[in-house]
This record gives C-alpha cells, sequence and structure tokens, in this order.
C-alpha cells in the first residue's frame, strides 16, 4: 500500500522489480488492467478478486497466506499441493 500511495503522489511507479514497474506505469497511463495483467493465473486473478470479491471464478491463494497457518506450516522456498 506504501509503494501504491507513493506512486499516486509521485505519479510513477517505484520500489519493484522492471517487469511489475513497467505494468503498473502501462496501468497508470490508463491502459486496462485487463490488458496488461496477465489473465488466469495469478497476476490477474489478483486484480479480478480486488476488483469484484464476489466473482467464484477469480481464485487466488498466495505462498504467503498459506506460510501463516500454524499446523500446517511451509518452510521457506517450499511448494505444496492444495
Amino acid at each position: 500500500m506504501k509503494l501504491a500511495a507513493k506512486a499516486f503522489v509521485e505519479g510513477k511507479p517505484s520500489g519493484h522489480l522492471g517487469d511489475a514497474l513497467r505494468k503498473a506505469a502501462r496501468i497508470m497511463s490508463g491502459e486496462l488492467p485487463e490488458h496488461v495483467l496477465p489473465t488466469g493465473i495469478k497476476a490477474g486473478n489478483f486484480y479480478r478478486c480486488i476488483t469484484d470479491p464476489i466473482d467464484a471464478d477469480s481464485i487466488c491463494i498466495d505462498r504467503h497466506a498459506l506460510d501463516m497457518d500454524p499446523l500446517n506450516p511451509c518452510p521457506n522456498n517450499a511448494t505444496q499441493e492444495i
């Protein structure tokens, strides 16, 4: 949220990797997020979850959220099947 607020104030994105910054800049310049973000994978689903939280087709479970489960810890750099 701090990076988003900073981008809003300064008019340009910062503080992330090049590809993400380029996508953010395109969206900030008016390009539709659905044309910039990949659809059907994590980033597209995150966007869809934010814009329409009741959309049953936009499900995204972040690995970091799984790490929060004290009953089923997932070590760093590990993946687990859901």
